[in-house]
């Protein structure tokens, strides 16, 4: 049951115009999934060293009228991001004496995770992709020339499936929609002369 102003919902539609309701519904609940939008993307950023413009490009906010209840659905849909995006360095090994001509390609290092060390990819390396893509980090699959593959990681949508992100956004859900109606009912209410 939700309470503005110490008033139940159902006491809230005896009240006002249901036009008002309706508009003021509806202007908390897209201003409720902004905000736990932008929650989830801070909480993302706290774990994962990815930009904002990344996570927000991969969500889409729609709207779900099934079974008579309205809601927002924030969805999110990307794929997997590249290792180039996570800040790598090429790692090399000097072999023999000579330093110039006696390196030896190790690996590239990459940190995805804040707070953790940066990990060594062994094996890859930088290469310009067939497809005018730029530059990304290849793997060969085997010990021949080719194949090679792109390395990528998580998806964004496997970043915000942590538990801990789920409940941020549950809690911000929670915590804003009743404000958010206050606020909405208070501006779209008829004001008194």
């Amino acid at each position: 049951m939700l309470k503005i102003n110490g008033i139940d919902f159902d006491e809230l539609k005896k009240v006002l115009d249901p036009s008002i309701l309706d508009r003021s519904f509806n202007r908390a609940l897209q201003r409720t999934s902004e905000k736990t939008s932008v929650q989830i993307s801070k909480k993302v950023r706290e774990i994962y060293l990815v930009k904002a413009n990344r996570i927000k490009s991969a969500l889409k906010i729609t709207n779900d009228d099934t079974g008579g209840n309205r809601a927002k659905v924030l969805t999110y849909t990307a794929m997997r991001i590249g290792l180039i995006n996570f800040g790598p360095t090429a790692v090399v090994k000097i072999v023999g004496k000579n330093a110039r001509f006696g390196r030896k390609r190790v690996g590239v290092k990459v940190r995805i995770k804040k707070g953790k060390s940066p990990v060594l990819v062994k094996g890859a390396f930088f290469a310009v992709a067939a497809n005018g893509a730029g530059v990304k980090i290849f793997q060969r699959e085997r010990r021949t020339r080719k194949p090679l593959r792109i390395l990528k990681t998580l998806s964004i949508p496997q970043m915000i499936q942590r538990s801990d992100v789920i409940a941020t956004a549950e809690t911000t859900s929670i915590e804003v929609f009743p404000k958010e109606m206050e606020v909405a009912v208070n501006f779209f209410a008829p004001k008194d002369g």
